[in-house]
């Protein structure tokens, strides 16, 4: 369960601004059941279309960089506008991400979640119809605040509906959605028409909407206002009538009480003076903002466009369908692993990794784009790009990627969590649009390779960051977390 403040879930591989998880000790979590578990799994699923919806917004442009310097749009666009047409998109998600947990707070979990498709479905329309980049620019903008307050809706429905036994599982649907949005993205755009294939992403939202008008508000919700015998009907709906129901209300009215007794600028004042909380902040920030200058979200936006440069043997198309099937399918198989390994290993085996596989692509685009091999030898290293930054993906959705986001809610103290947790939320989504937005500068300045080691460079001062500064998390409690930093 969730309570009202925000933070984000631990399956997430973007920068969000998430509702505040329940403490992994509390009762509710602790609580056993039978209940029934397909209903919650149908509502998780039907609400995280919100989340594919934000991977096609995250990947529209990894497919089509070509065609929009064609003309295909009607209009050509250069490289400094394809960086604002790829960055605008986290900065309109950074501006909406601090509005989206208040107003779900205010409005209720369900009619938040339709009201979000509003920016996206303008946004798409006004995008599908441009006449001018003016008119692109403000389409991606407006589906980028969708995007940040549809990451943040489906980690609060899917965690506040979902029994302890799968809400791991329910968990992982934002992060598994996200990745196969982004691969409907590089598998469409291959084979249709740009237009039609931004027509098909704005209709989602629209199935999103007609889909989850049948679904339950979240109970936590109605418990937070006093409304016990709706949120004991929705228990019922998703659970089962054999479900002990009533207990669970206790136990989220129990939740609740205890989150309110953080509340306070008396309380967060006193919090503040304390070492523990500030390397705590070190840490929860530090985090987030290694994920993000790590490069995934200018890989992910502009991956056609690195492998046209990079030459590789492969199509350019081909290989970016390759390398998101590859990130989908790691982001299936984290679900698995997260929680049975320390989290201090996967960061840093996370990040070791990575930084591997980015020196790797920056020493054969060096290779190649500064003339030190001759062209016979291009055979022996075009593949590697495409390995080495399918095998980032892996590492990337195994450890740097979900684990900032679990450690942010475990290393924040309960008094400052809320603010704490929304505000890196929101750094992190303007790192992502400096990083988007620089990127393709760079790029063109001084070198694909010389982007590619300054992101080896920052992974490999995330691997000393935890080596030194992170402490091990897993099995431990509130109190033992707190005692160690």
């Amino acid at each position: 369960m969730l309570q009202k403040t925000k933070e984000y879930s631990h399956r997430g591989n973007l920068s969000i601004s998430m509702p505040t998880l329940y403490d992994s000790n509390s009762n509710l979590l602790q609580k056993q059941s039978s209940g029934k578990k397909t209903p919650q799994i149908i509502a998780a699923l039907i609400a995280s279309l919100t989340a594919f919806s934000a991977g096609t917004t995250i990947g529209w442009t990894s497919q089509i960089s070509g065609k929009l310097f064609d003309g295909e749009f009607g209009f050509k666009i250069t490289q400094n506008e394809l960086a604002w047409v790829g960055s605008l998109t986290p900065l309109g998600a950074a501006v909406f991400s601090l509005f989206a947990g208040p107003l779900c707070d205010t409005l209720g979990r369900k009619l938040g979640g339709l009201l979000f498709i509003l920016p996206s479905l303008t946004g798409w329309s006004l995008i599908i119809w441009s006449k001018c980049i003016g008119m692109l620019y403000a389409g991606r903008f407006l589906t980028g605040m969708s995007t940040g307050a549809f990451c943040v809706f489906t980690s609060l429905y899917n965690h506040e509906i979902a029994q302890k036994e799968i809400r791991g599982t329910l968990g992982s649907f934002l992060q598994l959605m996200i990745s196969s949005g982004i691969l409907f993205d590089a598998v469409v755009a291959k084979f249709v028409p740009v237009k039609l294939y931004t027509m098909l992403c704005g209709l989602i939202p629209i199935m999103f909407a007609v889909l989850f008008s049948f679904m339950p508000e979240s109970p936590v919700y109605y418990v937070q206002k006093q409304n016990q015998a709706d949120a004991r009907a929705v228990l019922i709906r998703l659970r089962g009538r054999n479900y002990d129901v009533d207990k669970e209300i206790k136990e989220i009215e129990t939740c609740v009480m205890e989150n309110n007794k953080f509340s306070g600028m008396k309380t967060f004042k006193a919090s503040w003076k304390k070492g523990a909380t500030k390397k705590a902040c070190v840490i929860g920030f530090g985090l987030m903002i290694f994920k993000c200058i790590c490069g995934i979200d200018a890989i992910t936006a502009y991956t056609s466009y690195i492998f046209t440069n990079a030459n590789t043997s492969l199509n350019a198309q081909t290989a970016t369908i390759i390398l998101n099937g590859f990130q989908m399918s790691a982001a299936i198989f984290q679900s698995f692993v997260v929680d049975k390994c320390g989290r201090r290993i996967l960061l840093m085996l996370s990040s070791g990794v990575m930084t591997a596989c980015l020196a790797t692509v920056g020493i054969v685009l060096m290779l190649k784009n500064r003339s030190m091999v001759i062209e016979e030898s291009y055979k022996y290293i075009n593949y590697l790009p495409i390995f080495a930054l399918a095998i980032f993906c892996v590492a990337f959705s195994l450890g740097l990627g979900p684990i900032p986001w679990l450690m942010m809610g475990e290393v924040f103290p309960q008094e400052i969590k809320s603010w704490a947790s929304s505000l890196a939320t929101f750094v992190s989504w303007i790192v992502t649009f400096a990083v988007t937005d620089l990127f393709l500068e760079v790029d063109a300045t001084l070198g694909g390779d010389v982007a590619f080691f300054l992101f080896a460079g920052c992974t490999l001062t995330a691997v000393m960051f935890t080596l030194f500064l992170v402490p091990e998390t897993k099995n431990k409690s509130y109190d033992e977390i707190q005692s160690i930093l």
